[in-house]
């Protein structure tokens, strides 16, 4: 499980401990765009991971949305 702020910046993850590619972010994944642009839950396309490129990843957002109504994270 992975939080990113509304830029895509990857700011949490549950992983223990913290991996490397933590520092990594998803603002150019579709999934993300799409939560972003929609405010809604998002599905992404099956893609290579960034940092080993022999396993798939499938990533799903949900916005978490601040008292304003706008999309944080």
């Amino acid at each position: 499980l992975w939080l990113a702020d509304a830029a895509g910046r990857v700011i949490g993850t549950s992983a223990r401990p913290i991996p490397p590619r933590a520092g990594l972010g998803v603002a150019d994944r579709r999934f993300f765009v799409e939560a972003v642009r929609t405010g809604r839950p998002a599905i992404g396309d099956p893609v290579r991971a960034r940092t080993d490129t022999t396993r798939w990843s499938l990533g799903v957002s949900y916005p978490i949305r601040g008292a304003d109504g706008a999309v944080r994270g």
